[in-house]
């Protein structure tokens, strides 16, 4: 399928380096172009490695409410809630997924209750997150 993101991704620096040098430009106009062809070279190397990366974090994440939903109240509603939605495996559709499991965990770390079973769900959260940190493509 033609134009490819990675086609069109370097067309926009492509047009952006033309600006540059062709353009006088002030000092804040240039060092925004500057961020937004660092933006560009992020995306690139990274949007390729968004989908199997949201596949594996969604995964841990509905994991790990597994782990922690006996000392959390009602999780596993608002787990199955969340993914019960759509099976979809898109970039936009997985995307949004993460996006509402990580509300959800955010929610549930306001609410761990402080207790021996809260303070090993607090554990399991930090090292879930630290893994994420890790892997993440972006």
């Amino acid at each position: 399928m033609h134009p490819t993101i990675d086609a069109q991704l370097r067309g926009a620096d492509r047009l952006i380096e033309k600006v540059e040098t062709s353009v006088p430009l002030t000092e804040e106009a240039a060092e925004l172009l500057t961020n937004a062809r660092r933006l560009l070279v992020r995306v690139a190397k990274s949007w390729h490695a968004l989908v199997p990366f949201y596949e594996s974090d969604n995964r841990a994440m509905i994991g790990l409410f597994g782990e922690v939903s006996p000392v959390v109240p009602d999780l596993q509603s608002e787990v199955d809630r969340v993914t019960s939605a759509c099976s979809a495996t898109d970039v936009i559709t997985l995307t949004k997924r993460n996006e509402q499991l990580r509300e959800l965990l955010s929610r549930v770390i306001r609410i761990l209750p402080s207790t021996p079973a809260g303070g090993e769900a607090r554990t399991l959260i930090g090292a879930y997150l630290l893994r994420r940190i890790e892997t993440d493509p972006a």
